[in-house]
């Protein structure tokens, strides 16, 4: 498990008086943890002295030793790498406003998410959409530091629940969420950003309620070699 269970407050209904953004709450604490398993080998009972002089059990408790020794070794080994793997995470891993850096060369992302919401429904008095679970809007700043203008596209990002699934970005929403007045940012489906231009936009996601979850963002190309970034609800 990757987070504790944490509600997500949602925003005011289309009628409410109060029809500007609110921060989200969630109880969402940020857990990691490796299992190591532990061995031993081990003998006992009568023995038999052979003509050299050596006892077969003992050479069996000798095996053992080593095998615990070996086991020991390969434990400890286990427990560093899992040691490196949780602080290199770790360093990936952001609070809401939170400024960070995805990818590199020249598809090289500054990121910094503003705000994430919850939503009962997209759209206004008129025409609006309801989600299956939730929905979740993600407001963002981007930032392009490299030299030369590409593109980005919703494909970029995800949504990772407490029991490691993954949901994608709800595109067929994008209408009802730009009639929506409560918002004014602008979505983002496909992009071209220009360099050292800091621009805004928003991803929605339709994910369970009452689920606690770490907003994903992979770097920009296909051929990148860059980790994923995350950022915790708060």
């Amino acid at each position: 498990m990757l987070f504790d269970m944490g509600k997500l407050d949602k925003l005011p209904g289309f009628d409410d008086s109060n029809s500007r953004r609110r921060n989200v709450v969630v109880g969402g604490v940020y857990a990691l943890a490796g299992c190591i398993g532990l061995g031993a080998a081990g003998g006992g009972g009568e023995t038999e002295i052979d003509d050299s002089g050596s006892s077969d059990t003992s050479q069996e408790e000798s095996g053992g030793d080593n095998t615990e020794s070996n086991q020991g070794g390969d434990n400890e080994g286990q427990g560093g790498d899992n040691e490196e793997q949780n602080n290199d995470l770790e360093s990936r891993t952001h609070d809401i406003g939170e400024s960070f850096t995805v990818g590199d060369g020249n598809r090289s992302i500054e990121y910094t998410v503003t705000n994430m919401v919850g939503a009962e429904t997209l759209g206004n008095e008129f025409s609006n959409e309801e989600p299956d679970g939730i929905f979740v809007v993600v407001e963002m700043e981007i930032t392009n530091r490299t030299d030369e203008s590409f593109n980005i596209s919703t494909g970029n990002y995800a949504i990772v629940t407490e029991n490691d699934n993954t949901f994608d970005p709800a595109d067929d929403v994008t209408v009802a969420y730009e009639t929506d007045e409560r918002f004014d940012t602008e979505s983002i489906l496909f992009e071209q950003i220009d360099p050292n231009l800091p621009t805004d936009g928003a991803i929605i996601f339709d994910i369970p309620p009452e689920t606690a979850f770490r907003f994903e963002i992979s770097p920009a190309g296909f051929l990148s070699s860059s980790d994923p970034h995350y950022v915790i609800p708060s």
